[in-house]
């Protein structure tokens, strides 16, 4: 149960941190939401990545060998980076997307109305034989 409790509220907590990220950091004027595609994505990749790399780090990395104290801030910098790609990732889909609703709606909407012209409307066949005549 514990466990459950655990993961439940860091997800959340990292969907809130990555939802007021994507809404306060462009500079456009946006609706809040808690869940977008973006953060999805990010969720997804900080899960997915961070497993991989503590595996990888675990498993196959020498970096204590190779570089001594300074590995550690090294394999840390490097996750960060990898953390800091699915950011960016995640904003951008988000820009994608929102991009393709808001011409979505574009062309959805009526056409602009012709501006009043200046010349009368043309004559139809009952004006022109009320002239004739």
């Amino acid at each position: 149960m514990a466990l459950v409790v655990r993961w439940t509220v860091t997800i959340g907590a990292v969907m809130l941190v990555v939802s007021v990220i994507y809404y306060d950091c462009p500079a456009t004027p946006r609706e809040w939401q808690w869940i977008t595609p973006g953060a999805v994505v990010f969720l997804l990749g900080f899960a997915g990545s961070s497993a991989a790399f503590s595996y990888y780090a675990g498993e196959f990395a020498s970096y204590d060998k190779t570089y001594g104290s300074l590995g550690a801030v090294i394999i840390l910098l490097f996750w960060m980076y990898i953390l800091a790609f699915f950011l960016l990732l995640g904003s951008e889909l988000d820009a994608l997307l929102e991009a393709r609703i808001r011409a979505a709606e574009q062309r959805t909407k009526a056409p602009p109305a012709a501006p009043p012209s200046a010349l009368p409307p043309p004559a139809t066949a009952e004006d022109r034989g009320r002239v004739a005549r």
